[in-house]
C-alpha cells in the first residue's frame, strides 16, 4: 500500500492497524521515503536470512517454528 506522508501522520493509528496485514510505503512529493512492515513479518525475514547458517539436527520446519513461537 502506498500513502502519502501527511496521510499517515493524520491517522497513524488506522496505518500501525493495517501494517500488521500489509507493508506500507511511505511517499512524499511523488518519492518513496519509507517502507513501514509489522514485526511479525520482521522476524520471519531476520530467520529467513540465517536459516542455514548452522547446522542442526532434526526436522527444520519443527525447528523453524519453535524459534518463530519463541520470539
Amino acid at each position: 500500500m502506498f500513502v502519502d506522508a501527511a496521510e499517515f501522520r493524520s491517522d497513524l493509528t488506522k496505518y500501525l492497524e493495517l501494517v500488521q496485514y500489509q507493508d506500507i510505503i511511505i511517499m512524499d512529493h511523488g518519492e518513496f521515503v519509507a517502507r513501514v512492515s509489522g514485526a511479525g513479518k520482521e522476524k520471519r525475514r531476520i530467520l529467513d536470512e540465517i536459516s542455514g547458517s548452522v547446522a542442526f539436527d532434526g526436522d527444520p520446519e519443527e525447528i523453524f517454528a519453535k524459534r518463530l513461537d519463541d520470539m
